[in-house]
């Protein structure tokens, strides 16, 4: 037909999103029966899956952090089993959703050309693919503030509304999203439009619930165990989970620098974007940035709750400003800066994919299953474990015991680590991991060798596995004495 025309470039265009998007989809869902759940993943199950009324009563704890995230992944894995696959894939399925929010947030503030390199660099995080397949919120968590940050700039103010509440039921952390909805409402402005400080308002009284039976924590100060963090390690932590992952490059031969290194270019670069295109949509990406972290230190003076990837879903604001900033170059130029964002994404990806990061609780308990006598004795050092162990095992016939706690000391009464009958099962099996939260001294190793015979040690990634037997009669009462 004449003035008709050519599909090619229409074909070009979609095919190449299509390539995208299944691309980023393997990405995500290769990983998923790699490695081994953790304890943290574990307890998604075990919170999920907890017997009624306590999935609905967690909503009414002060501090509980998730309990949305655990009653959706109820029905979920109600549907596709509590294998690692099953729980991991609700959280590809999450990432590959957060996708499609940043297109479209990209577009609306950006335009088309930067809303498809953002898309593209989310596609290729190294950070965004290793929680798509992890059975945590940290998936569901950026998907529903990436969507409340795009009903704000459609002025969609039920969806922004329902979205807040989800997150803020997501992660107890979420409301610190809700100043960037402000100074995006600001940037997305339209002259002559009143400020809708009703609806920010109604955004930030959900919040209250989770808020205020916080504030006496915040105010007289805690320890949760996380680490003090300083100013320069938190932003150095954050830009380089966003740019490089979560994996260190000295695991796969390369220096450890490298990742702050990948941090600090994607935020320079983040920066230049940001100074080219000048505009209100540029400092609220900034601020998205910027205000989370600088409000989580603020707590943290108070509470230390410091880790990346609380503030994950901030990762979208760098990768639409590096969008941005590309969509603004011609020539070499923008070829060789894409080059070398997809370089050190593709580094980071390879170091995620190339050396194992979580404990293989799954190959331990293979060890115990294979090695397996009637009535084994498995001690947990520490006892969260066997939470995992007991995931793998399933109904195997055993004996679970606790390590004893040794880090401040065995006491006055109890001067052994363990009970004396776990000497009179057939094997025993020691499973260590993260002992030295528990057991920094080994005592409950120590004991074991001095009372059983060691058979085999086993190293796996972040666990160790010891087996012994016993072929001693333990008079009741007795209770064998640990050199100190």
């Amino acid at each position: 037909m004449i003035g008709a025309r050519s599909p090619t470039p229409l074909l070009g265009r979609y095919g190449l999103r299509a390539a995208l998007l299944f691309g980023a989809f393997g990405l995500r869902a290769l990983q998923n029966g790699r490695e081994s759940l953790w304890r943290d993943e574990i307890d998604s199950i075990r919170f999920a899956l907890a017997p009624w009324p306590a999935p609905l009563e967690a909503f009414a704890k002060a501090g509980e952090n998730g309990p949305l995230y655990h009653l959706i992944l109820r029905g979920w894995l109600s549907l596709g089993g509590t294998s690692d696959l099953a729980l991991r894939l609700f959280s590809t399925l999450c990432g590959m959703l957060l996708l499609a929010v940043i297109y479209a947030l990209g577009r609306r503030l950006l335009g088309p050309r930067a809303a498809g390199w953002a898309t593209a660099f989310a596609a290729l995080s190294p950070a965004l693919v290793w929680y798509a397949g992890e059975g945590k919120m940290y998936a569901l968590q950026p998907l529903l503030i990436t969507l409340a940050l795009l009903a704000v700039a459609r002025r969609r103010w039920i969806w922004f509304g329902l979205a807040a509440l989800a997150a803020m039921y997501v992660h107890v952390l979420s409301p610190l999203f809700l100043p960037v909805a402000v100074v995006l409402v600001w940037a997305t402005r339209r002259p002559g439009e009143r400020f809708p400080w009703a609806a920010l308002a109604a955004g930030a009284a959900v919040a209250l619930p989770l808020a205020i039976p916080l504030l006496p924590v915040v105010l007289r100060g805690a320890d949760f165990g996380h680490p003090v963090v300083a100013i320069d390690g938190v932003v150095s932590r954050l830009l380089s989970l966003w740019a490089f992952g979560v994996a260190r490059p000295s695991d796969v031969g390369l220096p450890d620098a490298l990742a702050d290194i990948a941090g600090l270019i994607a935020a320079g670069l983040a920066a230049w974007g940001a100074a080219r295109l000048a505009s209100r949509p540029a400092t609220a990406l900034l601020a998205w940035m910027a205000i989370p972290a600088g409000l989580l230190m603020l707590l943290s003076s108070r509470v230390p709750l410091f880790e990346p990837r609380y503030l994950l879903w901030a990762a979208p604001a760098l990768y639409l400003l590096l969008g941005a900033l590309l969509a603004g170059l011609r020539g070499p130029i923008r070829a060789i800066l894409a080059g070398a964002l997809g370089l050190i994404a593709c580094a980071g990806l390879y170091a995620q994919a190339a050396a194992p990061i979580r404990p293989d609780l799954r190959g331990a308990a293979a060890l115990a299953r294979d090695g397996h006598k009637p009535n084994d004795a498995i001690v947990y050092v520490m006892p969260y474990a066997r939470y995992a162990i007991d995931h793998y095992l399933g109904d195997l016939p055993r004996t679970d015991v606790d390590g004893g706690y040794t880090n401040g000391g065995l006491g006055p009464v109890r001067d052994s680590p363990l009970p004396a009958a776990v000497l009179r099962a057939p094997q025993i099996w020691l499973i260590e991991t993260e002992a030295w939260q528990w057991d920094v001294d080994g005592l409950n190793r120590a004991w074991l060798d001095a009372h059983a015979t060691r058979m085999e040690t086993y190293a796996l990634h972040g666990v160790i596995v010891t087996r012994y037997i016993s072929d001693r009669i333990v008079p009741k009462g007795f209770l064998p004495m640990v050199e100190r």
